[in-house]
C-alpha cells in the first residue's frame, strides 16, 4: 500500500474524464441533430457533407432562377395573347373597311378603333419584366450571356449595309455589299455554333461565297427559300427578295442570340431561352409604318399583312410554350435531384436520435458510476493512515 501514488484513483479519473467527454459529445449531437459535431467525429463524412450542402444551396438558387424565368415567359405569353386578340380584331376591321358599299365616313369609324389597336400593339412591344425587355425588338436589346459580340458587330454592319441599299438606286455593288455582310454574319454564327474562332469560313466575298451564305441561312436556320441569289440581288426584280431575306436573317439572329440566359443547373451551366422578336410587327403598326392608315384602298393589303403577322405570332407563342415546358421540366428535375441529395446528406450528417439517446443514457450511467468509483478510489490512501494509528 502506497501513499504518494494512487493508481486506482488515476485510472478512475481517466475513465471518468473519457465518459464525461463522450457524454458532452452525445449531448451536442442530440441538441444539434447532427452526427458530425466536429471534424474528429468523421473527417471524410464532414467533407462530403459540406460538398452536398453547397450543392443543395446551388440547387435552390437554380430553382429560383428557373422559377423567375417561368414567370418571365408566362408574362410574355400573356402580352402575346393580347396582341393576338388585337390583330384578329384589326383583321376584322380591315375586312369591314374593304366593303366598297360603305361610305368613307363609315370607314373612318373603323379606322379610329384600328389606330387605337395599332397604338396598343406598339406600346406592348416595349413592355418589361423587372426592368428587362420582354421582347427582342433589336438584337442588342436582350443580349444574353451566350450572345457573341462578333455576331452583334456583324449584325450591326448588315443593318448599315441594308440602310445604304434601301436608299437606292439598286445597284449590283450595293447588293454585293449587303450579301458580303450576310456572309460575314453567317460565318460569325457558325463560329459560335462550333465554339471555334478559327472555324473554316463559308467562302470569300465573291459570287460563290455570297451564294453559299444565302444557302447556309435558308437551309440551316430559315427553312424557306426566299428566291434571292447573288445574281439577282442587284436587279429590281431581286431587290424585294433580298430585302425579305435580310429581314428573315436578322429576325432569326435576334431569336437565336437575343434571348435570356437562365442558370438552370447547380454546376453553373446556362440554358438560353429563345428571344421573341416582334420588331417587324412593331415597325408595321407605327403611324409611319405599312399599316399606318386604314382606308378602302389599303384594307385588302392590310388583311394579308395582318394574316402574316398572326401566323408569325402563333410561332412566337409556340416558342414561349416550348420555353415554359422545358423550364418546368428542369424545375421538376432539380426538385428530384435536391430531394435525393438531401437524403444522401442526411444519411451522412444527421444523427440517429434513437441510437444516440441510448448512447447518451449509457454515458450518463458511466459518468455517475465513474464519479462514485473515483470517490471510493480517493479513500484508499486514507487506509494507510490507519496503519499509523
Amino acid at each position: 500500500m502506497v501513499i504518494n501514488t494512487n493508481i486506482p484513483s488515476a485510472y478512475a479519473s481517466r475513465v471518468l474524464s473519457g465518459s464525461t467527454n463522450n457524454l458532452a459529445k452525445s449531448l451536442a449531437k442530440l441538441s444539434s441533430g447532427s452526427r458530425i459535431v466536429s471534424p474528429e467525429d468523421d473527417a471524410a463524412g464532414l467533407a462530403q457533407s459540406m460538398k452536398f450542402s453547397a450543392e443543395l444551396g446551388r440547387i435552390g438558387a437554380a430553382r429560383s432562377n428557373v422559377g423567375n424565368m417561368v414567370s418571365f415567359s408566362q408574362t410574355q405569353d400573356g402580352f402575346l395573347s393580347k396582341i393576338d386578340s388585337a390583330l384578329r380584331r384589326m383583321s376584322e376591321l380591315a375586312t369591314l373597311a374593304a366593303d366598297q358599299t360603305k361610305a368613307n365616313s363609315d370607314v373612318e369609324q373603323y379606322k379610329k378603333e384600328f389606330d387605337e389597336l395599332r397604338s396598343f400593339i406598339e406600346s406592348t412591344a416595349g413592355k418589361t419584366f423587372n426592368g428587362e425587355g420582354l421582347f427582342a425588338t433589336t438584337l442588342a436589346d436582350n443580349m444574353g450571356g451566350l450572345a457573341n459580340a462578333d455576331v452583334l458587330a456583324e449584325n450591326t454592319a448588315l443593318t448599315a449595309a441594308m440602310a445604304t441599299y434601301n436608299t437606292g438606286p439598286v445597284t449590283t455593288a450595293l447588293a454585293n455589299a449587303v450579301l458580303d455582310e450576310v456572309l460575314d454574319l453567317a460565318n460569325a454564327v457558325r463560329r459560335f455554333e462550333n465554339n471555334d474562332n478559327t472555324h473554316v469560313v463559308l467562302g470569300t466575298k465573291d459570287a460563290a461565297g455570297r451564294t453559299a451564305a444565302i444557302a447556309y441561312w435558308e437551309d440551316n436556320h430559315l427553312g424557306t427559300n426566299y428566291g434571292a441569289t447573288a445574281a439577282l440581288a442587284g436587279s429590281s426584280s431581286g431587290a424585294a427578295k433580298l430585302v425579305a431575306l435580310v429581314a428573315a436573317i436578322q429576325s432569326k439572329t435576334a431569336q437565336l442570340f437575343g434571348g435570356k440566359n437562365v442558370t438552370d443547373s447547380s454546376d453553373g451551366t446556362s440554358y438560353q431561352v429563345k428571344g421573341i422578336d416582334i420588331s417587324v410587327l412593331e415597325t408595321d403598326v407605327k403611324s409611319t409604318g405599312t399599316m399606318g392608315g386604314l382606308s378602302k384602298t389599303t384594307a385588302e393589303a392590310y388583311v394579308a399583312k395582318i394574316t402574316t403577322h398572326i401566323s408569325t405570332l402563333a410561332g412566337n407563342r409556340a416558342y414561349v410554350g416550348a420555353n415554359i415546358s422545358r423550364l418546368n421540366m428542369v424545375e421538376s428535375q432539380l426538385a428530384v435531384y435536391g430531394e435525393n441529395l438531401s437524403a444522401a446528406n442526411s444519411r451522412i450528417a444527421d444523427v440517429d436520435v434513437a441510437k444516440e439517446s441510448a448512447n447518451y443514457a449509457k454515458q450518463q450511467i458511466l459518468v455517475q458510476s465513474g464519479t462514485a468509483m473515483l470517490a471510493q478510489a480517493n479513500l484508499l490512501s486514507q487506509s494507510a493512515l490507519r496503519l499509523l494509528q
